[in-house]
Order: C-alpha cells, then structure tokens, then sequence
C-alpha cells in the first residue's frame, strides 16, 4: 500500500485516515509525518504502555482468558492476544470488537502480537498496525 514498497509508517497513517473514515481510529496510535530529514521521512506517535508491561501488573483470570478465546472462535476470529482482546471488550463491548476485526480485515492487518498492542492512558490502541510483509 506504499508506492516505494518500504515506508510502513507512511502505510500507517495511510491506514490511520481510513480508520478516521470508518470511525475506527479510536482503536489506533495515531501516526503522523512531521517533516523530512535529509529526505528521510520522520513520523511521531503517541507513547504507549505495550502490553507485556501491562500484563505483568494485571493479570487476569484463566476464565477471563479463556471467555475470550470461546467468544472468538463463536465468531470464527483470530483471537490474536487474549489478554488485551478481554481488555478492549471490557472497554469497548463485543460489537466493537467486531468492528474492529471486520476493519483490520479489510486492510489485511494480521501482524498483531504483544509488540504491537498496547493501552494508551489505560485504554487498548494497536500500535504498529501497518503489519509486515516483506515477500517472505
């Protein structure tokens, strides 16, 4: 989704637009270009709390884990990290996270894992959503 086949920042706030579009961006660290050194393009986000760190200080029950993993496959989702999937239907409620899962869908964002998910001010963000792909 980037003319020069390398600039995944570019791709995530190609995709950050997109979520604006559909309403979705609430569930994404913006990413935003700021300018361009010695024609590198620089881009900020927000920082955020990734969820490992996350998951040290709050854990959560086998049952909350495994409602999660059963509430995916009902749905025939990938339940791509429980722990912050509870969260995010804790905070969001169920039908959003559908929403959410039909949106990554359409831009064929599968790249989700502990270092790409975290909580920004205690709320679940993706945070590297521009997922990777290098024609391996």
């Amino acid at each position: 989704d980037e003319p020069d086949g390398w600039d995944y920042c570019e791709v995530e706030s190609r995709y950050f637009c997109r979520a604006e579009e559909e309403g979705m961006e609430f569930a994404f660290l913006k990413t935003e270009l700021i300018g361009h050194v010695h024609g590198h393009p620089i881009y900020k986000q927000p920082k955020a709390e990734m969820v490992a760190e996350r998951e040290s200080f709050h854990k959560k029950s086998w049952e909350e884990v495994d409602r999660v993993a059963d509430y995916c496959a009902s749905k025939h989702t990938r339940c791509f990290h429980a722990y912050w999937i509870a969260d995010f239907i804790d905070f969001y409620g169920e039908e959003v996270f559908d929403a959410l899962t039909d949106f990554l869908d359409s831009l064929a964002v599968h790249d989700l894992h502990e270092g790409n998910l975290g909580y920004l001010h205690g709320v679940p963000v993706i945070v590297d959503y521009s997922d990777y792909n290098e024609g391996f």
